[in-house]
């Protein structure tokens, strides 16, 4: 019931802001944090306020990440003006009269350390003072608070919106023609003449896999290791507990409830029975089993963690849905292994992780081989052997960024060290290549079979696209009579599809909707030759669309609609600002 309500207060424009081009990077590289090094390590300044060198150097990189190809002058210019862009939001918000309550400040920092021995640990391990980090979270919260308290909920009957969401409920009918191409492959004439011609021809489809061997180290903040008790600790924030929870409607009725409970006058029982019977004010309801992290709210979560056994009842909670009682229910033990267990205690030492990663970041992307990488993170070298695009000897070596850099338009010269990959949160792989080794021709005994195959698919096209000529020839000149005789002598499959939008569960439909012509084609998996005549347009109904396609559509209208708003604001604000450049830093990057 909990999750309903919060639900209810959730706006469903919250998150928007973190997906929309050009916010989504908001608070990405401009630290609230004070930079020291004065003039020196900032590359501009914007109406006062500095933009450090080491803001610059990580926009940067992720640019350069984003956009490989992307020359180095267009890099710079566009690193500066996202931090730019990002800066002036931020004064803007900040130079409001939006200001965070200390109740949210305090619900956040406490969200994030759990209690106070944790806050002050962290502040020591970081040197910095509460009042550092409070301004710190007070101005990064206050600015992503305020620019959503801007945005204003369109409503579901906005015009614009409703005109986008016919357009997604729009039905059509269509006929589909299917022209088989397995008849034309088998009937294909073959000879060992034609096969080695074509072999000769397409020899780049017929060659050994590009293979690699690579030296390589994975830094884990696993590998920083936990103590006995952070694992314990570890252990019990991710057990699953349940319990039942009363909502009083008066302060002094739950204040007197916990009095009575501790005393051992009452029990929780009874206060259920009393708000179930409406001789108390208030609501009851069950918690569903949830680790800490995912309580319904953080104080909730407090709460129940905090009871010993099965049935304890806790103080007064102060939640936002009123005073409340919370009585533990089942205790479900943690279902991590004992290497999940220590990587989630290991996040204690995020602070060192982080700092050694960026130091090994930094390392690699300056050129530094593996031994210089491993002598910062502790870690050992590995190696992997013939390695193809195909290989699954390590799960990473999948991940799409690691196949860039191996297998891509532009793959890693060996022995250089590749651009690191944070394969996981807090694991980062670093790399290089020591041999590559290029494809292959195959022999054409080898691969005679495949040859022959494509041979005939490929002689076996031509004679389909005539066939699809003379059949859309047909339809578009409403030639029945051809239609008809053309469908016999093809030996083509009809398929009427009753009027559908484009979130039909056949496959050919939504390909079908991204073409508005009357007469079009389509590929199946199999090489057939689908030709669709487009036979009714008709309104759909907004309301027959699914729940979900609908919120999302409307969750995406809205996007599109932020995101021109917001790059015309940035223009504006761009267009007014003091802005100085420090090109003689610029130069030096």
């Amino acid at each position: 019931m909990l999750e309903d309500i919060r639900e209810k207060k959730t706006n469903r424009i919250t998150y928007a802001l973190v997906i929309i081009a050009g916010i989504g990077m908001l608070f990405i590289g401009v630290p609230f944090f004070n930079q020291p090094g004065g003039e020196r390590a900032t590359v501009a300044t914007v109406n006062g306020h500095s933009i450090p060198i080491s803001a610059y150097n990580n926009v940067y990189r992720e640019i350069q990440q984003q956009a490989p190809d992307l020359g180095e002058a267009e890099t710079k210019a566009r690193t500066l003006r996202r931090l730019i862009t990002q800066n002036l939001f931020q004064q803007h918000a900040l130079d409001s009269r939006y200001i965070l309550p200390e109740t949210a400040l305090y619900r956040i920092i406490k969200s994030q350390f759990g209690d106070n021995t944790q806050y002050q640990q962290w502040l020591t391990q970081n040197h910095l003072s509460a009042e550092t980090y409070q301004n710190s979270v007070r101005n990064e919260q206050t600015v992503a608070a305020y620019y959503r308290a801007l945005l204003s909920d369109p409503g579901d009957n906005h015009p614009l919106l409703q005109s986008y969401l016919q357009t997604l409920a729009q039905e059509r009918g269509y006929t589909l023609y299917t022209l088989p191409r397995a008849p034309l492959a088998e009937a294909v004439s073959v000879s060992d003449d034609a096969l080695h011609a074509y072999h000769n021809a397409h020899q780049d489809n017929y060659t050994t896999p590009e293979a690699v061997d690579i030296d390589y180290t994975l830094y884990d903040i696993a590998d920083l290791g936990a103590s006995d008790e952070q694992i314990a600790a570890a252990r019990q924030a991710s057990e699953k507990r349940s319990g039942r929870y009363i909502i009083f409607d008066d302060s002094k009725t739950a204040a007197d409830a916990a009095a009575a409970i501790q005393a051992g006058e009452k029990t929780f029982a009874d206060y259920w029975q009393a708000v179930t019977d409406k001789t108390t004010a208030g609501e009851t309801g069950t918690l569903d089993p949830a680790s800490k992290d995912k309580s319904v709210t953080p104080e909730i979560g407090e709460a129940l963690f905090a009871l010993a056994a099965s049935g304890d009842t806790s103080p007064v909670i102060k939640s936002e849905y009123g005073d409340m009682l919370i009585e533990l229910g089942n205790i479900e033990a943690s279902s991590l292994s004992d290497d999940e267990l220590r990587r989630l205690a290991a996040q204690q030492n995020l602070a060192t992780y982080d700092s050694r990663a960026n130091q090994a970041f930094d390392a690699a992307q300056n050129g530094q081989p593996l031994p210089a990488i491993t002598g910062i993170t502790g870690g050992n070298i590995a190696s992997l052997k013939n390695i193809t695009a195909a290989s699954t000897d390590a799960a990473w070596l999948q991940n799409p960024k690691v196949r860039e850099q191996l297998f891509g338009e532009k793959p890693l010269a060996e022995n250089k060290t590749a651009d690191p990959v944070e394969i996981a949160p807090q694991q980062t792989v670093f790399f290089t290549v020591t041999r590559r080794e290029k494809p292959q021709p195959r022999p054409f005994a080898e691969v005679k079979n495949d040859v022959e195959r494509d041979y005939r698919n490929a002689e076996a096209e031509k004679g389909l696209q005539t066939r699809g000529e003379a059949l859309q020839k047909a339809l578009s000149e409403n030639n029945r009579d051809e239609v008809e005789k053309l469908t016999r002598e093809y030996g083509v499959e009809t398929l009427t599809l009753e009027p559908t939008n484009r979130f039909s569960d056949n496959p050919i439909v939504p390909a079908l909707f991204e073409n508005p012509a009357r007469i079009s084609t389509q590929k199946s998996a199999n090489g057939d030759l689908i030709i669709a005549r487009l036979d009714s347009v008709r309104d759909g109904d907004i309301k027959a669309l699914p729940d979900n396609i609908r919120q999302g559509a409307a969750f995406t209208w809205q996007q599109q609609d932020m995101a021109t708003t917001y790059n015309s604001y940035g223009d504006w604000l761009y267009r007014h600002a003091k802005i100085k450049v420090n090109e003689e830093m610029l130069q030096r990057q």
